[in-house]
């Protein structure tokens, strides 16, 4: 693969989706995540989640992004 990729979207569902199709795994060269937290949009809940559910979020990105990362990339 050749070039450049941007996606904007959400983290969990669009990490998830490239790392689902195994195309890209060890061949993202720089990841930015930014789980949404204390932002008071962009969730379907009346309440943001704390900063236990925030850190939970997190792990979770990095840990699927580390599948994808390649050699020397950087989240």
């Amino acid at each position: 693969m050749a070039g450049n990729l941007l996606i904007r979207g959400g983290d969990g569902d669009t990490l998830r989706s490239l790392n689902g199709t195994g195309q890209y795994q060890g061949m993202v060269k720089s990841a930015y995540l930014r789980p949404s937290w204390d932002t008071q949009w962009g969730f379907e809940c009346h309440e943001p989640p704390g900063p236990a559910s925030w850190l939970s979020m997190l792990q979770e990105y990095v840990r699927v992004v580390g599948d994808l990362l390649a050699p020397g990339g950087s989240v």
